[in-house]
């Protein structure tokens, strides 16, 4: 898999520059709107009414079905869309990652594959885990597709997004904690919706992180364990399950299994004592069907996101809350 920043497309890292050498390298600190300016990114994508075309007799055929869209500065076809397709400025990105923070500051922003997809990343800073000997770097991640075969997403990651590989690995960490709408239908409403999850975004990570480290100080013993983790599983399974005392028994078998080993490999791999944190994280990382071989610094990621933005942060954070009052 290359790059994919090709002969018409730009780019701009700060600070450092990308492995692939490409793009501007800025030293001070940019706004979403001054990297787009910086990168070259400020073009905009047109849609046709139809697509036309010449039969060998030289008549006019139109299908008025489907539409193009295009660059406005090279006049370079990006992809065939619907009629209802909403085209979403690369301005219109750096608006929108505003909603994260009003004073958000871009790590690296470029287009890819001839401009079908553009990128803004954000800074979002340094998590350190108390006592843990921990840290989380993290960025948050807003990618825009204008070929029709890839939706406005929004994320957050560990990773330094500067190509087309690095995106693709940090969607894959980001699975099932990414945000999405697609271009079709009421695509104003959707757009809305967007922007007030990304506001909570910045919110969750600012209590999220206060709450790591309260929990990180909190030592913990076996009985202590013992009791959190059985009214967790009563707080991460439905009714059906609680009503039913066979089916109860074994699930609340298996759900303690599972967090014992994480909580056990996670101790092993920071070498710190039992806390809180790890408590509260081996149950997270459960909600979230996340298996212990994936690795410590994979799954710590992956339950961030998943306490700040994902499908099941109301849960996660719902557990995190009560592990505050143990």
């Amino acid at each position: 898999m290359s790059h994919e920043i090709t002969a018409t497309d730009s780019a701009v890292f700060q600070g450092t520059k990308a492995w692939h050498g490409l793009g501007y390298v800025v030293e001070d600190d940019m706004s979403p709107l001054a990297a787009v300016e910086t990168a070259g990114l400020d073009w905009y994508v047109h849609k046709t009414d139809g697509v036309y075309g010449y039969t060998n007799t030289g008549s006019m055929v139109i299908d008025q079905k489907r539409c193009m869209t295009y660059r406005e500065d090279t006049n370079e076809v990006l992809g065939y869309v619907s009629q209802d397709y909403n085209v979403f400025q690369n301005v219109e990105l750096a608006k929108l990652a505003m909603s994260v923070s009003e004073t958000a500051n871009v790590e690296s922003a470029f287009s890819m594959m001839g401009g079908k997809r553009v990128v803004l990343l954000l800074k979002g800073g340094s998590i350190e885990v108390g006592n843990m000997n921990d840290v989380l770097d993290d960025y948050f991640c807003l990618v825009n597709g204008h070929d029709g075969k890839f939706s406005l997403r929004a994320f957050g990651t560990s990773v330094r997004v500067v190509c087309n590989n690095t995106l693709q690995l940090a969607l894959n960490q980001a699975r099932g904690q990414t945000y999405s709408i697609s271009h079709n239908g009421d695509f104003e409403t959707k757009l809305d919706d967007m922007r007030r999850a990304l506001g909570k975004y910045s919110q969750s990570r600012d209590w999220f992180a206060t709450t790591v480290n309260e929990l990180a100080k909190k030592e913990v013993n076996t009985s202590t364990l013992e009791t959190f983790w059985m009214e967790a599983f009563a707080m991460t399974v439905g009714d059906d399950i609680l009503k039913d005392r066979d089916r109860s028994i074994k699930e609340s078998i298996k759900f303690l299994e599972n967090v014992k080993v994480t909580f056990e490999q996670e101790r092993d791999a920071l070498k710190v004592p039992a806390s809180m944190w790890l408590a509260a994280n081996a149950v997270t990382n459960y909600v979230q069907h996340k298996t212990a071989d994936r690795g410590r610094k994979a799954s710590y990621e992956s339950r961030a996101g998943d306490v700040l933005m994902g499908k099941r942060a109301d849960l996660s954070r719902k557990v995190m809350k009560h592990a505050m009052t143990v």
